[in-house]
């Protein structure tokens, strides 16, 4: 049976790539990317809850034009339709140092190869809120035991304000977490060092849907 995010996904992929697109989601991502990570060959990087690729597509080819090489990307999430597009980039690009899987944050443990592990990076996008509280705190203990002593995590998550009740709670069905809460479940999972980033000046507006949460385990 499909988990309500799955359903939500599957039936409205293209959703998702309009905002994506409209949002200039994208071209965001690499400045950011650009501006704030510091890419080292050897690299392990993990996407959690991919959808179509975004933050791995972007941090591939930043690393990529900064030409840092090699670099290890595994992802995951629980919707197929947008694991196949995903898949039709990798395949496109013949990249063999992108695996992906289906699997869900929840279940990590038990969906995600046990090899994948000792990450310098973890990364997200709008995909912990569609997790119960209680869900949430669990899954940021399992991902942090697939980061690397010294290793980062880097969630992007939408604040809590009313219109994102409207377009994040109403339209795509996920739950808002402040700042400060969402920070209070990280030092709970056992990361250190929290901190905010924000998306580059050129695409300012983002800051105003979500918050970019930085940490260490």
């Amino acid at each position: 049976m499909k988990t309500d995010a799955e359903k939500f996904y599957t039936e409205r992929k293209q959703l998702l790539r309009f905002t994506i697109d409209a949002l200039n989601y994208l071209p965001a991502l690499r400045e950011l990317w650009r501006k704030n990570l510091e890419f080292h060959p050897k690299m392990k990087i993990l996407d959690v809850g991919c959808g179509t690729g975004a933050l791995t597509k972007t941090l591939y080819e930043v690393s990529r034009q900064i030409q840092v090489t090699p670099i290890k990307f595994c992802a995951f999430d629980l919707t197929q339709t947008l694991l196949n597009e995903f898949q039709r980039w990798i395949v496109k690009k013949n990249q063999a140092d992108v695996n992906i899987i289906k699997a869900d944050v929840r279940k990590i443990e038990d969906e995600a190869p046990i090899y994948w592990r000792n990450f310098d990076l973890v990364c997200s996008s709008g995909v912990l809120g569609y997790l119960e509280e209680r869900e949430l705190k669990t899954a940021l203990w399992k991902i942090r035991t697939r980061i690397k002593d010294g290793g980062r995590l880097i969630v992007m998550e939408s604040r809590e304000h009313w219109l994102n009740r409207i377009l994040i709670q109403k339209l795509y069905k996920a739950n808002l977490y402040g700042k400060e809460k969402f920070a209070d479940m990280l030092h709970q999972a056992g990361f250190r060092n929290i901190r905010y980033w924000q998306f580059p000046k050129l695409y300012s507006y983002l800051n105003l849907w979500g918050y970019i949460a930085v940490a260490e385990k």
